[in-house]
């Protein structure tokens, strides 16, 4: 595993896991929010599952 790799990943657990962003931001050293959500934060097939769970549970 490359730097690299292991820094996407955290940061992506970390967002899955609810970690708020200005915490994930300091966490990793991020002084813009944008370099965090767009560069990094990565959405798991998990996240995609959860996202479709959600959204048929509000169907009636």
């Amino acid at each position: 595993m490359t730097t690299n790799t292991f820094r996407y990943t955290h940061i992506s657990l970390l967002a899955e896991a609810n970690v708020p962003i200005k915490a994930i931001m300091d966490r990793v050293g991020h002084s813009n929010m944008k370099t965090t959500l767009e560069i990094y934060n990565q959405v798991s097939s998990t996240t995609k599952e959860k996202v479709i769970q959600e959204v048929d549970s509000w169907i009636f």
